[in-house]
Formats: C-alpha cells, structure tokens, sequence
C-alpha cells in the first residue's frame, strides 16, 4: 500500500455485503486504491447491508458534516423472540407464541414510534459510557446504565406481513437503533421482537441506485466512481465569494460579505455554510458570522473551517 498522498479525493457510495464489518469494507477500499486516506460515516452492523457511504482523500475532512444524514431502511422484525442483542445473531433470552395480528394492531404499534422517540442504546453497541464502549462491557458479561436517547423517525410502514416475520421500510434521523426499534414493536405487540434483516437504502441524499459492488472498485474505475464533496454538502446553504475574496479565505482569512449576497431562507449567526467562489468551485465550508444585526443590517464574516482547496 502507498503511503503517498492518494490522488483520489470524493466519495464512493458502496452497497455493503452482509458479513463484513464497515471498517472491513474501508480496509477493502485502501487496498483496492492503494491509499490509507479512507473513513466511512454512519456504520453498519455486520449483519447489515446496503449503503455506506465512504470518505476518500479530501472527503475524510468533511466526515463530521456526513454523519448528521438521515437514513433510510428496508427491515425484517421476527416476532417471537427476544434475544440480547436484539437480532436474531444474538443469544436467546425469551420466546413467546405470536398471535394473530390484524393490519389495524400493527398500524397502532408502527403508530406509537413515528415522530420524535426516545431510544436506550442497545448493550452491543459502540456507544461509549464512561470512556467505556457498551460492547466491550456486554462481552464481558456486565450491563451498563445508559439514558435514553432522542431520535425520530420520520415514517415506519409495514410492507409485508408473514407470520412470525414483518417487513417495514423507515426513514429516520442519525443515531436510530433499527435493533431497538424492533425490541420495542415486539413488546408493543405483546410477544416480543427482535432484527432478522437489514438494508440501508439511503443515507442522506445517496440511495442504491448510486451504490456500487467492492470488485467494481479499483484504481481505473475509481476517477468514474467518486462523487465530489459538493454534492455531499447539498444540505448546507451556499455563498459564493467574489473574486478579490477568493485567495483570502485560501490562507484561512475570514472575508467580509454582505447580508445581501446570502442565499434565501437566510442562514442564522454561527450557521455552517459551503463557500463557492465566483465560478461555483468549492473552496470550503466556514461558519457565518454576523458583525451587526442578522437580519440585514451591518456585515457578515466567513470564519472558515474547512479549506479544502490549496491556496495558489
């Protein structure tokens, strides 16, 4: 592997097999491209698939902005069991009959977790208490407090329904445990629950139709697969500078703009923004701030905070 400094900068959509862990799917791509500079936002259980959005080059700067995506899931919830891990890899801890279950008692169950939910963060889990991750306390035997958690999700809808197995797609925000969800459906139905299978079908604005198979990637086809890093920032308002602004903002200056060049809904004080310049190239992302009055009057500054293009 080269410990230069990679040539690909951007970001590969890749439809994860189920088996590998996400860092696995990374560790697959450095070598396939030769490169150390590989990250990717919003892991994957191994027993997950689907998309999972990896960093390359210049895109790993940007990760923290990736990571707030909301995603979007197809699942398989197996009524019945409940294990400690709360899919079907773990270990059994109960199970109960399944009873026959109207379409009107699984719309009231999916009912009950749409909108803002609390969720407690499952024991096996990277989440750290303490300095602690949850899953090296759970191997060892020992079980964590932990807090609930805000989450929301966005729309739950049963698509199929063969007893003892529902499929629902959901759309939600970062953070969302499906293992969880599936726990609490099953103790809402009253038989208990637990994950049987699980795709990730979107991550913010990447679904599958843009993902790709790990053997597609390798140095030739790579320039064809990387999308650029301002098509992953569409969620961040835009300012483009004028020129005599560009080579500043380069050398980490905060330039001056006014109030009237911000783009409508007008971004708040302290709001992350991506910066253009006059051609529509992107130079960064900085925080706006406001030297006056945020709702016009006085100037605005860029403090930037991610340059992302050389200064030259």
């Amino acid at each position: 592997m080269s410990g230069k400094e990679t040539r690909f900068h951007g970001l590969l959509i890749v439809d994860k097999p189920v088996g590998p862990t996400s860092h696995d799917v990374v560790d697959d791509v450095r070598r396939r491209l030769r490169t150390r500079e590989v990250g990717h936002t919003g892991s994957l259980d191994p027993e997950a698939g689907g998309v999972l959005v990896v960093c390359v080059g210049k895109a790993l700067r940007i990760v923290e902005y990736l990571e707030a995506y909301d995603k979007a899931y197809d699942a398989v919830l197996r009524l019945g069991v409940r294990t400690d891990t709360l899919d079907l890899a773990g270990r059994v801890l109960e199970t109960r009959p399944v009873p026959p279950l109207a379409p009107g008692e699984l719309e009231a169950a999916c009912e009950r977790f749409r909108g803002p939910i609390e969720q407690v963060p499952p024991m096996y889990s990277a989440i750290k208490i303490g300095g602690r991750k949850l899953l090296d306390a759970a191997l060892a035997g020992e079980t964590l407090e932990r807090r609930p958690r805000p989450v929301r999700i966005h729309s739950l809808h049963v698509t199929r329904v063969a007893l003892p197995c529902v499929e629902f797609h959901l759309e939600c925000s970062k953070g969302t445990y499906v293992r969880s969800l599936c726990d609490d459906l099953g103790a809402a139905l009253g038989c208990g629950g637990a994950l049987a299978a699980l795709r990730r079908t979107r991550a913010g604005p990447y679904g599958l139709d843009r993902a790709v198979l790990l053997d597609r990637i390798d140095e030739a086809s790579a320039p064809g697969l990387l999308l650029p890093l301002d098509g992953a920032l569409g969620h961040l308002p835009v300012v483009r500078l004028r020129p005599e602004a560009r080579t500043p903002f380069l050398h980490g200056q905060s330039p001056r703009i006014e109030p009237t060049a911000l783009p409508e809904p007008r971004p708040g004080s302290d709001a992350n923004v991506r910066v253009q310049d006059a051609d529509g190239l992107l130079l960064g992302i900085a925080v706006l701030e406001f030297a006056g009055d945020a709702s016009g009057a006085g100037m605005a500054r860029l403090r930037p905070r991610k340059v992302l293009v050389p200064p030259g």
